[in-house]
């Protein structure tokens, strides 16, 4: 704190000094938004020197003010840079909220954090997922193999799945979360899970479709519709809140203390400057604690033993054994969670591995639950039934896996056999996952044109352009789809023919694909009037596995562009 000049006057406010690596949209924002530590060794204020985090908003043009420098995260265009400034003047009137709001500032992050990390990283994720949901099952629809979609491959449905389950999945999550925000509640710990674990399914999501177009994926190009979000997935899993940091330390460390029933009275009669009605008010509510975490050892015994069975549950819906599961474990989880606050306490930060392997647990309670809201807002249709039952089991056997986890390894090691008793008290057992058949379900869904496919990918980018990359392969889907029965006759007449009856014409049905439609044409495998529209297929089959290629100018050109100097052009090989 201290007195400076602004506009002629000298008016109370702040000299700051800072210096950040990035910040978010610095280069090109106006005004440049600062959380500082703030201090009045004055006492211009009162008495108390160290007033605390302070939120600030900074214009651009303030003397001494230095930003626009770039970062290049990834080699993608998302907006970064450092700023800095040297015993910089603010006046008080540039104080988030003014001067009453001095001190508030670490309360106005989380609050804003909260807010933010509902919407744009879960949303880029689930847009990620949604893209690649769209344009991989298209490719895999159209590549093809031995005269076969590869997508008919166990291999490639194996990978296809994770996409259109997780993808699923995280539009079931950003949009309970989005929901509460609608509502005015500000959701501190779904937030922070939300947002790990929707850049985390990204991650997973983008990795498999890479290896569903393989090589199509890996060269660099206009016509690559993979490659940008491939590079620019790290930036989710690093920005506002590192995902180790979110997982370890934020999920369930936060949401421990801020979302049980006792915790925060208890810390607050403790803090009592009355040590009689302290005592008084801290055993009322420690005994109702211990009362509480008998119960939820109890419940969690019965519903053990007994796989949920006694537990009521809704008929909507016909998944009676997933909220069995799901109340089963979420008893399981409130016991473990009461008795790690009751053994470790304090020193919780400390156990990171614990810590992490509780948030997992309430990933997976918070997602099969959001899963379940979304499928019974849209009526149950029967279409999504395999999705959903593919979450369901995902996330019960990777709940189960992670509770497990976290009793073996349990700090207190006296305490292990116990919860494992409790929790698991006819082993960890039955909670496989999907099966293949289930897995090959939800795989197809995103090679099908239905219309579940196109609830998969709903609010996601398309275009038929065939310049466009998604566009190209869009394009080629809609044409495979519409000529699918023509292209059937023409693989079995090739399987059939005589020896020399197409006269060399390559059989891949690439370059050759005119000579291969008049052939076609000319034996009556194909009517005059589809030849057209079976050229114009194949023509775009061949051109979606294309890949990008460059000469030496062209390869001068994007190093130029690289640069920001001139825009590539691409040059690419001739039939």
């Amino acid at each position: 704190m201290c007195k400076g000049q602004w506009n002629g006057e000298e008016v109370l406010g702040l000299k700051v000094t800072w210096n950040k690596r990035y910040i978010t949209l610095a280069p090109v924002a106006t005004l440049i938004g600062l959380a500082i530590k703030v201090y009045d060794p004055e006492s211009l204020l009162g008495d108390n020197a160290d007033i605390g985090v302070t939120c600030v908003l900074v214009p651009r043009e303030t003397e001494g003010v230095h930003a626009g420098a770039r970062h290049l995260p990834m080699n993608t265009v998302f907006m970064n840079g450092p700023t800095w400034g040297t015993e910089v003047f603010i006046p008080m009137d540039q104080v988030i909220g003014g001067q009453d709001m001095l001190g508030k500032g670490w309360t106005m992050l989380l609050e804003c954090l909260s807010i933010g990390r509902s919407i744009s990283l879960p949303a880029l994720g689930t847009g990620a997922g949604k893209v690649a949901s769209l344009a991989t099952g298209s490719y895999a629809y159209t590549r093809e193999q031995f005269g076969r979609s590869i997508s008919q491959f166990e291999g490639v449905q194996e990978a296809l799945e994770p996409i259109a389950g997780y993808t699923y999945m995280m539009d079931a999550a950003r949009l309970l979360t989005a929901g509460m925000l609608d509502r005015g509640v500000r959701p501190a710990v779904p937030s922070a899970l939300l947002k790990y674990r929707n850049t985390d399914l990204m991650r997973i999501v983008i990795n498999h479709a890479m290896d569903v177009v393989a090589g199509r994926g890996v060269i660099t190009g206009p016509r690559n519709f993979m490659a940008r979000a491939y590079n620019a997935v790290p930036i989710g899993i690093t920005v506002e809140g590192a995902n180790i940091l979110t997982r370890s330390l934020m999920v369930f460390g936060q949401g421990a203390i801020r979302c049980h029933p006792f915790i925060v009275d208890e810390i607050a009669a403790a803090g009592m400057e009355d040590e009689d009605q302290a005592t008084k008010k801290f055993d009322g509510i420690f005994y109702r604690h211990l009362a509480h975490t008998t119960r939820n050892a109890l419940r969690a015994l019965v519903l053990g033993l007994t796989g949920g069975l006694l537990e009521s549950v809704p008929r909507q819906g016909n998944i009676k054994s997933s909220y069995r599961q799901l109340a089963r474990f979420s008893a399981g989880f409130a016991l473990m969670t009461d008795v790690t606050l009751l053994s470790v306490g304090g020193g919780l930060k400390a156990k990171q591995r614990l810590s992490g392997r509780m948030a997992d647990s309430l990933v997976q309670l918070y997602y099969a639950s959001a899963v379940i809201k979304q499928w019974h807002e849209e009526g149950y249709p029967s279409d999504q039934r395999p999705l959903v039952d593919w979450c369901l089991q995902s996330c019960l056997r990777d709940l189960q896996h992670s509770m497990r986890e976290a009793i073996i390894n349990f700090p207190v090691p006296a305490l292990r056999w116990p919860l494992r008793l409790l929790v698991f008290p006819l082993g960890a057992t039955g909670l496989n996952g999907p099966d293949d058949k289930l897995g090959t379900r939800v795989a197809a869904s995103i090679v099908k044109d239905t219309p579940l496919r196109q609830r998969i990918s709903r609010g996601a980018y398309t275009t038929m352009d065939p310049e466009d990359p998604l566009g190209r392969v869009l394009n080629a889907y809609k044409l495979a789809n519409e000529t699918a029965e023509m292209r059937s006759r023409l693989h079995d007449a090739v399987r059939n023919r005589d020896e020399d009856d197409l006269d060399g014409i390559s059989l891949l049905m690439g370059h050759e694909r005119k000579k291969l439609v008049d052939w076609a044409c000319a034996e009556g495998v194909v009517r005059a009037d589809e030849c057209e529209k079976l050229e114009e297929a194949l023509t775009a089959l061949y051109d979606v596995i294309r890949v990008d290629a460059f000469d030496e100018e062209g390869l001068k050109a994007l190093s130029r562009c690289a640069k920001g100097k001139r825009k590539v052009v691409e040059r690419p090989a001739k039939d």
